[in-house]
């Protein structure tokens, strides 16, 4: 044991070690805190992509033809990420007005946009899907032509056979409606 002005050398080097020990065992707690935190982001981030690619091949399946399927897809040999951005760059093509695409991406070359610009695009589309149906689900009168004589299904109409559901609810709002334009014609 070396004394230098009061100090004891040995105790130092002894408690340097324990220090090193410290700053190792916790370098190893920062690592796998680290590690840990970066599983739970790839977690998140598969958790995001997963949905993202379940929310792609629902609107895929139902409003793209069955080319377009993800099992027919990927059993023709494409891996499941070509599948999605095949079904996103077709849902883009069909449901977004190319004025909307150049405006937003600035170019009418779906298939080299980056991804960003695609995601846009592909809620567009989706809102567009959500709008189109809408308006086929409008309560209107509703007529139905058979043949080349257009009839307009009415409950007042005994001659008329109502089917189904369909036909009962159609009737229903027809009559609704023409009972509104009469009470407003008096």
């Amino acid at each position: 044991m070396i004394k230098a002005s009061g100090v004891n050398l040995k105790n130092d080097l002894e408690d340097g070690d324990k220090n090193v020990d410290v700053n190792q065992d916790l370098n190893i707690d920062n690592k796998l805190n680290n590690k840990f935190e970066h599983n739970i982001s790839n977690d998140i981030n598969n958790n995001e992509l997963l949905t993202r690619a379940v929310w792609i091949t629902r609107l895929a399946d139902d409003n793209l033809s069955l080319s377009y399927n993800t099992k027919e897809l990927i059993n023709s040999g494409h891996a499941l990420g070509e599948v999605l951005d095949i079904q996103v760059c077709e849902l883009i093509k069909k449901y977004v007005d190319e004025k909307q695409i150049l405006a937003v991406a600035g170019s009418l070359d779906i298939l080299n946009l980056n991804s960003q610009i695609k995601d846009i695009l592909l809620r567009l589309a989706s809102v567009n899907i959500d709008s189109f149906k809408n308006s086929n689900n409008s309560y209107g009168l509703m007529t139905f032509t058979k043949g080349n004589v257009q009839e307009v299904l009415n409950l007042r109409n005994a001659s008329h056979k109502i089917k189904d559901y369909k036909d009962l609810k159609q009737a229903m709002l027809n009559e609704w409606m023409q009972i509104r334009q009469d009470f407003y014609n008096v």
